[in-house]
């Protein structure tokens, strides 16, 4: 009888070498613009830590670091590229799997892809079948994995970037196997690291892309892996969740999971965008000097470690509802450069952030994974009170971010690493053409 591993990959080996859906296409295309601008615009902000880091080993010429003029060893531009893309955290990710998908699984697939110089099609593939990955497992994991105080997006992301990089070298499916194996012993990532003044969140996903990428070399090296290394007996799914659902695993088998995934307006945590939004839709009626109290009602797994209302730094805000709820209030807006040092000492939106309380509505928490809704009820300074309601954020599937708007924001961000026009209409037709090689595009992105 074959075990669950192989089950598993003989799913993903078909959908790596299957000629992808339209659909499927369009939204690998989606994701790989996205993740681009992210890890353009993550350049300007980090580009200067990461010549440091390069600077401090042997000159390698190998894959690009996007942004920074610099190529190095195809396991560090992995690395910082990952780092870059989850700068601002305003990357795709997943609800029903609770990840970053994009920001670990994309380097990786690009790095392998430049190291090979594959077309551009076979980017796409390789992305959607690292994304496949990882949706599939989070979903079998989640929420026990991530309560136990495992950073999803580095941990599961790992195993999708290396199957990714396995599809662009063209692996055989015994090589998937044991690329696999390796993955899923070379993960790791703690949510600690998004704590406090810390502003090494992005870390784990480079590190996660960079694992990744080293597990795919690793794996086709001619070791051989075990059997079920995820639910044999001391396997990856006993090892790192207490409640599993491994039917998730194989449900559905002609669905593309890459159809599922978000697209982020918002440049903070994900569980802040239902609010977000219904502050919006409130906010043109009601201004911010009327606003007595806010509370906002949601569901639990998103009120831990969002509902702090004392901001040390960037990430904090990012990380706070009701800096967020301020920030949105006053600002109408929760871009990048809304997340500085003269927001977080501003008094309006302190007073709106210190006056906001998070809640937990259980009827709200039954509908997680399906619905990740807020109730934002604001009381005015005249007594009134006025309420909102968001369940599905901007960007969600059901709420898809039109295309026009996803190639904005790609602009926007990767004008902060002062790409010009003519360079990002380069990417942008390199991308959605599907023609073209990776190193050409690489060459754009340099």
């Amino acid at each position: 009888m074959e075990n669950m591993t192989q089950a598993f990959l003989d799913l993903i080996y078909e959908k790596a070498t299957a000629k992808m859906p339209e659909v499927v296409l369009l939204e690998a295309k989606h994701c790989l613009i996205d993740v681009l601008g992210c890890m353009l615009g993550g350049s300007s902000l980090f580009a200067s830590r990461a010549v440091r880091y390069l600077d401090m080993l042997p000159a390698c010429e190998g894959a690009t670091v996007i942004g920074t003029g610099r190529k190095a060893a195809p396991f560090d531009a992995a690395l910082w590229n990952g780092v870059f893309g989850h700068a601002f955290d305003i990357d795709d990710g997943h609800r029903f799997s609770a990840v970053h998908t994009g920001a670990s699984i994309i380097p990786a697939v690009l790095a392998a892809a430049e190291l090979v110089n594959a077309p551009i099609s076979l980017l796409l593939q390789g992305i959607a079948a690292g994304y496949e990955t990882t949706i599939r497992i989070g979903k079998s994991m989640q929420p026990s994995h991530r309560n136990r105080g495992f950073h999803t997006s580095a941990t599961l992301s790992t195993l999708g970037a290396a199957i990714g990089a396995a599809t662009v070298f063209g692996c055989s499916r015994e090589e998937f196997h044991n690329i696999f194996c390796a993955a899923c012993s070379n993960v790791g990532g703690i949510l600690e690291l998004q704590e406090n003044v810390s502003d090494m969140k992005p870390y784990n996903l480079g590190r996660a892309a960079c694992a990744g990428l080293q597990s795919a070399y690793f794996g086709r090296s001619g070791f051989t892996g075990p059997v079920d290394p995820l639910c044999g007996k001391f396997g990856f799914l006993k090892a790192y969740a207490d409640e599993l659902k491994p039917e998730a695993i194989l449900a559905e088998p002609d669905s593309w999971a890459v159809t599922g995934v978000y697209h982020k307006l918002h440049a903070s945590c994900r569980h802040t965008h239902a609010a977000i939004d219904a502050v919006l839709s409130l906010r043109d009626n009601i201004p911010a000097e009327d606003i007595a109290s806010v509370t906002v009602r949601m569901y639990k797994q998103g009120i831990k470690g969002h509902d702090h209302t004392e901001i040390a730094g960037t990430v904090a805000g990012k990380m706070s509802i009701p800096y967020c709820i301020g920030l949105s209030w006053v600002l109408g807006k929760c871009g990048i450069p809304d997340f500085n040092e003269e927001n977080r000492v501003n008094r309006e939106i302190m007073r709106i952030c210190e006056s906001t309380a998070v809640e937990e509505d259980p009827a709200l928490t039954a509908l997680v994974p399906g619905k990740r809704a807020a109730i934002v009820e604001a009381v005015c300074k005249d007594g009134n009170t006025v309420s909102a309601r968001v369940d599905f954020p901007l960007g969600e599937p059901e709420n898809p971010m039109p295309e026009a708007l996803l190639v904005q924001k790609f602009r926007g961000l990767a004008g902060l690493s002062g790409k010009s026009d003519a360079d990002m209409d380069a990417i942008l037709a390199l991308v959605t053409s599907c023609e073209g090689d990776t190193r050409t595009l690489c060459e754009k992105l340099f």
